[in-house]
């Protein structure tokens, strides 16, 4: 253990907000970042070198790509290359690992090219067809932790796997689509449905509001049974 609380400490010799953030995120706060070579030098923990300076003594040296230290967003050159199976960019020569994970993850998790001008889909989200991670067929895959399990047991520097869980949600505008609605607007839609010859619709709604059919929007109740049976915890919000 460092003398400053933590298990790594991380240097640069210019202050980034961006290398900061990204080292305590990776880390999970085990870690911090200095440009004071002489409390790197007398850090008593595990040492990470991110500077294009040869320092002795260190566990891990990362060559910096420059995104870290820009302060504006703008398009970044991606190429892709290979890192024992694993795809990888922002490839940089003479540290112990052969690209950036410190930008790279950056990259990846602030959804930087989310801030670059792009098409929407049509519901005007950004259209992940467009991403770097679906072009190149890793959009299925936690890259960022598949790189730090990686780099980490390589350079043995400690790290912990971030716990995943799964909590679903729904957005429900519309909780039944005839039942507990107004006489007004199920006689409105019964209407809509003779005008536009949708006598199944009709039927439907017939059926519904005699209680001899469930409403078709009704699916509490299997949900309420997927739920208990893989013992998860939904959060529903109804407009």
């Amino acid at each position: 253990m460092g003398e400053l609380g933590t298990d790594i400490i991380v240097y640069s010799p210019i202050a980034s907000a961006r290398l900061d953030y990204i080292v305590k995120l990776l880390f999970q706060s085990r870690a911090i970042v200095t440009n004071e070579i002489a409390v790197f030098e007398s850090y008593s923990g595990k040492k990470i070198n991110y500077s294009n300076e040869f320092l002795s003594g260190v566990d891990a040296q990362v060559i910096p790509h420059s995104l870290l230290f820009e302060k504006q967003i703008q398009a970044q050159r991606i190429i892709l290359s290979n890192w024992e199976g694993v795809p990888v960019f922002f490839e940089t020569a003479g540290g112990t690992i052969l690209f950036d994970i410190f930008a790279a993850s950056f990259y990846l998790i602030s959804r930087y090219e989310e801030w670059l001008p792009h098409e929407n889909d049509y519901l005007g989200r950004y259209d992940y067809q467009q991403s770097i991670a679906y072009q190149h067929g890793f959009l299925d895959q936690p890259l960022v932790n598949r790189w730090m399990e990686k780099w980490t047991s390589q350079n043995n520097l400690p790290y912990t796997k971030p716990a995943s869980s799964f909590k679903p949600s729904y957005d429900i505008d519309i909780a039944y689509s005839y039942a507990y609605h107004s006489v007004i607007r199920n006689i409105g839609g019964y209407f809509k449905d003779l005008l536009n010859a949708n006598f199944s619709g009709i039927t439907e709604r017939v059926q519904v509001l005699a209680g001899t059919r469930k409403d078709p929007y009704d699916v509490y109740d299997w949900l309420d049974q997927l739920h208990n049976q893989y013992q998860l915890d939904p959060i529903y919000f109804f407009w």
